[in-house]
């Protein structure tokens, strides 16, 4: 496998020549797969520019190593037929097949095609949140969306805010193929049914 080496002057060069005539574009005229810019342009952002110049790699020697066309066939490949996996479940899957790819390759080609990872709470960050004094002061619901094999599949609950985070009370559930208004009045429904069942098996004697 070929490598290149940059020096961070040029890594910056070729950024902007990026935003002129595109990544994937500029990935050709510099001899390197485009998820390479893509992370360049990601440390560059978090760096800043006086930083990003000065930064030496770790390991300068070992150069730029190139992500194969059949690496980021199979990646994609794993990703399009299972479309809510993350990086990390997508290397797995490689894996199981006996194909063994980094994490951080994986992330790259996912990223440069479209992957958006889910902003994680920052330490210390407070959440605001409305607390129930009673129970069913507060009702909420919760999606899971979820795959079998291919088709992709959404549990909808309906829980009693009231009761601890640990232990929430599901008021009622439904399994369904999309995320529509009569699935949510199915759980409700359902909810209803068990309420007035219960009442009645409670208080109205046969």
């Amino acid at each position: 496998m070929s490598s290149k080496q940059f020096s961070q002057k040029q890594k910056l060069i070729i950024l902007k020549k990026a935003e002129e005539i595109g990544f994937k574009e500029a990935a050709d005229v510099a001899g390197v797969h485009f998820t390479t810019i893509y992370d360049w342009q990601r440390k560059y952002k978090g760096l800043g520019k006086k930083a990003f110049l000065a930064y030496k790699p770790s390991y300068p020697g070992r150069g730029i190593k190139e992500i194969t066309p059949q690496q980021e066939k199979a990646v994609m490949d794993i990703w399009n037929n299972y479309p809510g996996f993350g990086p990390g479940q997508v290397r797995n899957q490689l894996r199981r097949q006996g194909t063994t790819i980094s994490i951080r390759t994986v992330r790259s080609i996912m990223q440069a095609n479209g992957y958006k990872a889910l902003n994680r709470k920052q330490k210390g960050e407070i959440s605001k949140r409305f607390e129930a004094c009673r129970p069913l002061e507060l009702v909420q619901m919760d999606i899971l969306e979820f795959f079998i094999n291919k088709l992709k599949v959404y549990l909808m609950l309906m829980l009693d805010d009231f009761s601890s985070h640990e232990c929430r009370v599901v008021l009622g559930y439904s399994r369904c193929m999309d995320r529509s208004a009569p699935a949510f009045a199915q759980v409700f429904c359902r909810y209803l049914q068990a309420s007035v069942q219960s009442f009645l098996m409670q208080y109205i004697r046969p």
